[in-house]
């Protein structure tokens, strides 16, 4: 039986062509044509197979290639000459300009039986919404349909993981709404392609016509014909002057129309700059216990963010494509697109009605449930493409483990351990052992008893790039995610001396290797198209907001403090894959840590922001329910366990008694005192009000313990000066100064924000010695709690005021508010269960002697 093949070659592929054949033989044939003048290139055997199908319709019916070049040229698309410097080599061709996608779909269409006339090639997809993606139309048609004042703008969020659809669901909302002119904007242009092949591919969007770059002078003429625009402009057009230094001429209709809805995609609602500073500023202060130094932050920020971190840059441009959108274009309605699904951080600017949550947890949901309504036809489960993820956390051995530990510091850096100076890393040692443990060249850290026991391996290893794991055949392309480019090019230059690695090609997406965002993706996809194997190393160029579908698991060799960007550069590997000749779908992916304690901290955080299900209150529930769809394998020596969420909880605690128990419930980082939270006391009269009467009661309680009149005034906070000397630094910053008053003026700014620090340090100190009295409380009830929830609903005879000082609901406003972070708290009050619970018996124990 023959069989209908479709390829490419570089050359080819440059011009967009792509050839059509049949033989019995593919691979043979393809080699034969590729030495022949209808080739580009007949020096080059180089090619890739894109489809491979049997040359036979649904009733068994043979049919040649040809029958398919005919509908094509019937549809519009003729043969390609093949030439070479204006000399015809080959006038009849089997190349074709042409998506690839669009003659697959002819194929299927020409099998099925359809006739030439009856075959769409155009608007060929016709697939219906996924019930999320309805869910989402309908809450977001609600919202932005109900009365408004005059002139008002209403404003909506999809916090959606990739692979919801955004693209798609946001035209069927426009659909659905009957909006007739719709504005797209963006700071990446690349994703214009996704845009235009939506709306021209599905038959639903046959009445809009797509309009860019030189056509968006055209808005106006299109509209006066009744016909329904989507315009689409990218950040760094829209903002680029014309020679006369204004709006450049094609631009005028775009600003001068008055839009349905401008959507916005690509949204970084996040983290801008000055959010990423606050939180290096509270990660410092959590490890000092003091506020950090302007140059605690720059060694701070050198250590938090990657040197090509994206992530940064992409949210400036975000920030300035709102302030352009608010300031200078006008719309009914405004639709905020965003590939990072935290709902908390969001919750600031919109209010809940106002944005529609989709998470990695609500499509695994959705995957498993539609499997199990479906038993009898699988492969129709439309979340099947949808990898799931799995985490496998490392503990390795003590050496290593203090080759990580910087001078100063207790805890284990992957910066530190992977830390390079001129392209070779300074625990050069530390790095090739661990090379050789993840290859299976050595063996993990066994106590002696067991290696006499063990001489012959009994169990598959689980280290990743172990012949002998059942992992190493499923990785073939990996991204491997560091700190510093030094650290990416002493990584490549080990890894091709490697035993092992040396028989994978290593790509380095750093430094001057590759561009940055989206052109680094081709070159990274044709090496991994060209190569069996593959390791991509980066310090943060693809990372956000690109897909490489072959990548299969991912390395972190880094520290981050930011489960967002932990997270979002996890999800890399979860970007679909099928194999085009086989069929096979990529099922699992893979997230590798050699930082448990860190990472462990990061999934529990990532919960609780992640977790839409209002039923879950308690940080165990939460997490169980994210660690049922993300399993987590702790791999130690080289036993593998499944970690429940309550020892995932409790994993940083082993070994802690009492005392440093209850050091824990105060430590800096649950209580967050920063703009956000001085913003949300400040809201309004009644906020601020509210604050400072639950500040007072706690300071009064404080004073009635027992506290000096020294420890009483470093908790004597007054909310309503909290923006006073904010306000100040501002003013003084803003003002022209001359050089000789430049001095007295920075000299009043260091003083203000002495001032203002001083302030949030009251609020901290107070609420500090609140969260200590939570194991006090806990002590004296009659129940054994096992998270936070349980502790507050524990309040019998008005004992949490008796012990704290404030009322429940008083904690709770508190929490709402971002007063208090409680994510690690359940974890406290497990192992005070446990220490309670060991106590117990111990005691028991000895009545019995």
């Amino acid at each position: 039986m023959r069989l209908l093949y479709i390829y490419s070659t570089p050359e080819s592929a440059k011009e967009g062509l792509i050839k059509i054949g049949d033989a019995t033989d593919v691979d043979k044939r393809i080699k034969e044509q590729l030495n022949t003048a209808s080739s580009f290139n007949h020096s080059s055997l180089d090619y890739k197979l894109l489809y491979k199908t049997l040359a036979a319709k649904a009733d068994g019916t043979p049919f040649r290639d040809h029958d398919i070049h005919a509908i094509l040229e019937y549809k519009g698309y003729p043969r390609r000459k093949i030439t070479k410097d204006n000399e015809i080599l080959k006038n009849v061709t089997e190349w074709f300009e042409v998506d690839v996608e669009k003659v697959i779909h002819l194929i299927e269409q020409f099998k099925a039986g359809r006739k030439q006339e009856e075959i769409e090639i155009e608007r060929y997809q016709n697939f219906p919404m996924r019930p999320e993606q309805l869910d989402a139309v309908h809450r977001s048609k609600t919202f932005l349909s109900q009365t408004k004042a005059r002139g008002e703008t209403l404003e909506m969020l999809w916090n959606a993981k990739m692979r919801f659809g955004k693209t798609f669901t946001a035209y069927q909302l426009a659909r659905s709404m009957n909006w007739t002119k719709v504005l797209v904007l963006t700071y990446k242009p690349a994703v214009e392609d996704a845009w235009k092949k939506d709306l021209e591919h599905h038959v639903d969007f046959k009445d809009y016509v797509f309009l860019r770059r030189d056509t968006l002078s055209e808005i106006t003429d299109y509209l006066d014909k009744s016909i329904s625009v989507v315009a689409f402009a990218s950040y760094q057009d829209l903002l680029g002057d014309s020679s006369e230094g204004g709006i450049k001429a094609r631009h005028e209709a775009l600003f001068n129309t008055h839009w349905d809805a401008v959507i916005i995609d690509e949204f970084h609602y996040g983290a801008g700059t000055k959010k990423a500073k606050d939180m290096m500023a509270e990660q410092i202060a959590i490890e000092s216990d003091s506020e950090p130094t302007d140059k605690q932050l720059e060694l701070a920020k050198k250590e938090f963010f990657a040197e090509e971190d994206d992530e940064l840059s992409e949210e400036k441009e975000t920030e300035a494509i709102v302030e352009v959108v608010e300031k200078a274009i006008t719309s009914d309605s405004r639709l905020y697109l965003s590939g990072t699904p935290f709902k908390a951080i969001a919750n600031a600017q919109f209010p809940q009605e106002a944005i529609y949550n989709w998470t990695y947890t609500d499509e695994q949901k959705a995957k498993e449930k539609w499997a199990l309504e479906n038993p009898l036809t699988p492969e129709e489960n439309p979340y099947l493409s949808l990898p799931q993820i799995q985490m496998y956390l490392y503990k390795v051995s003590n050496d290593l483990i203090q080759a990580g530990v910087d001078e100063g510091k207790d805890e284990f850096s992957l910066n530190h351990f992977f830390k390079a100076k001129n392209k070779k890393f300074l625990n050069e040692v530390a790095v090739k052992k661990w090379l050789d443990l993840i290859s299976g060249i050595i063996r993990p850290h066994v106590e002696i008893d067991e290696e006499i026991m063990d001489e012959k391996r009994l169990v598959a290893s689980q280290y990743p790039f172990d012949h002998d794991s059942n992992l190493f055949d499923e990785l073939d392309h990996t991204l491997w995610y560091l700190n510093r480019v030094d650290s990416a090019y002493a990584l490549k230059a080990m890894l091709e001396a490697h035993p092992v690695f040396q028989h994978f090609h290593i790509i380095l997406a750093a430094g001057k290797e590759l561009k940055s965002g989206v052109d680094a993706v081709q070159p990274v996809l044709d090496a991994i198209d060209n190569n069996k194997r593959t390791i991509t190393i980066s310090v943060g160029k693809l990372t956000t907001g690109v897909s490489i579908p072959k990548w299969k698991g991912v390395m972190f060799l880094r520290d981050i403090a930011s489960p967002e960007n932990y997270f979002q550069t996890a999800f890399r590997a979860q970007t679909p894959y099928k194999n085009p000749i086989t069929g096979a779908m990529k099922s699992v992916c893979y997230v590798f840590d050699f930082s448990p304690n860190r990472s462990l901290k990061l999934l529990t955080t990532y919960s609780e922001k992640l977790s839409t299900d209002t039923h879950l209150t308690t940080s165990e529930e939460k997490l169980g329910e994210f660690i049922r769809y993300l399993p987590v394998l702790k791999v130690v020596g080289n036993s593998m366990v499944s970690m429940e969420a309550r020892e995932v909880l409790i994993f940083d605690l082993s070994g802690i008694d009492a005392k440093g128990l209850g050091e824990r419930f105060i430590e800096r980082k649950n209580v967050v005192v920063n703009r956000e939270t001085i913003n949300a006391i400040n809201a309004t009269e009644q906020t601020q009000q509210r604050v400072q009467d639950i500040f007072d009661r706690i300071k009064m309680f404080k004073k009635f313990n027992g506290a000096s009149d020294n420890e009483m005034k470093q908790s004597d906070v007054d909310v309503g000066n909290l923006d006073v000397n904010d306000k100040k630094i501002k003013d003084l910053k803003a003002k022209d100064t001359s050089e000789k008053e430049k001095k007295k003026v920075d000299k009043e700014i260091d003083k203000a924000e002495k001032e203002m620090k001083s302030e949030r340090e009251k609020i901290r100190e107070l609420l500090r010695t609140l969260l200590s009295r939570l194991p006090v409380f806990m002590y004296l009830t009659d129940a054994t709690e096992e998270n936070l929830e349980q502790v507050l609903i524990e309040d019998k005879h008005d004992l949490f005021r008796k012990t704290t000082g404030i009322q429940v609901d008083d904690f709770r406003y508190l929490v709402d508010i971002g007063l208090l972070r409680i994510e690690s708290i359940d974890g406290y009050i497990l192992k005070f269960v446990n220490l309670e619970s060991s106590n117990y018996n111990i005691n028991n124990q000895l009545i019995s002697q």
